[in-house]
């Protein structure tokens, strides 16, 4: 099957809408799963996975705002979908940085983000340098190791 990116777009918006989520949530989402389409091969594949993950949460509790300067924010996910998660992260660390020159903003209690690639190419396109890290369970062996030691 062909789609175009725009009729991936339309098609996993509407999609997504069909879930709960905020207009900005499901843009977030939606541009999150069809980038990582069009950046590697199955990427677009991750979007049944990412709807059922999230219609699972039948209903999440807000995210909090733990902690917050001027310049920096840690942030509840809340046990939310990290595509959720991260996307606002990144929206408020592009917004804080804007304001003050430099920002930082970490989230915990989520799962996954995806591919963080999405998220440090948002605070590009907005004229900012960035750095995304992230965690997850060992699942490679790094070269010479039988042993899963990295996550991806």
């Amino acid at each position: 099957m062909h789609l175009s990116a725009a009729d991936a777009k339309k098609l996993c918006t509407r999609a997504i809408k069909t879930l709960g989520l905020s207009a900005e949530d499901t843009a977030a989402v939606a541009d999150n799963i069809l980038d990582a389409g069009m950046r590697m091969p199955g990427g677009f594949a991750r979007f049944i996975a990412v709807t059922d993950q999230i219609k699972a949460n039948k209903k999440p509790k807000p995210m909090r705002v733990l902690k917050h300067t001027p310049v920096s924010a840690l942030i509840d996910g809340a046990g939310q979908h990290g595509y959720v998660v991260a996307g606002r992260v990144a929206r408020l660390a592009i917004e804080k940085a804007k304001k003050r020159g430099f920002a930082i903003v970490g989230a915990h209690n989520t799962m996954n983000t995806g591919a963080l690639a999405y998220y440090a190419d948002l605070a590009a396109r907005a004229g900012l340098v960035a750095m995304t890290v992230g965690t997850s369970r060992p699942q490679l062996a790094p070269l010479g190791s039988s042993e899963a030691l990295l996550g991806t």
